[in-house]
């Protein structure tokens, strides 16, 4: 499992989620649709912002708090490799790549 995760200490004596993850997309590779799970810690930020290999960035999803699917459609999107980062209170927390191929 290459998923990233990373604890936020400061927000331990909340009652809400405290743990920040970004899973790997799937179906990976994907044509038309890419879901990604991830948890967001209460009272925080956070997007998930998709780039192209040359550094473009070609969306930006806001996130709410807790744990979620974000589905992503990609069915427009050129075959290839495409990175994609969580960023929570302005701060990159973790990156995965995903794979798009020809329909």
């Amino acid at each position: 499992n290459n998923s990233s995760r990373i604890s936020d200490p400061t927000n331990s004596a909340s009652s809400g989620q405290t743990e920040t993850f970004l899973g790997e997309s799937y179906p990976n590779p994907a044509t038309d649709e890419v879901n990604i799970e991830c948890n967001v810690p209460d009272g925080t930020h956070a997007v998930l912002k998709f780039f192209d290999m040359n550094g473009r960035l070609l969306t930006t999803k806001q996130l709410a708090n807790g744990q979620q699917l974000v589905t992503l459609d990609v069915h427009f999107w050129h075959a290839g490799v495409y990175m994609y980062e969580m960023i929570v209170d302005d701060k990159i927390i973790s990156y995965q790549k995903m794979v798009i191929t020809n329909k």
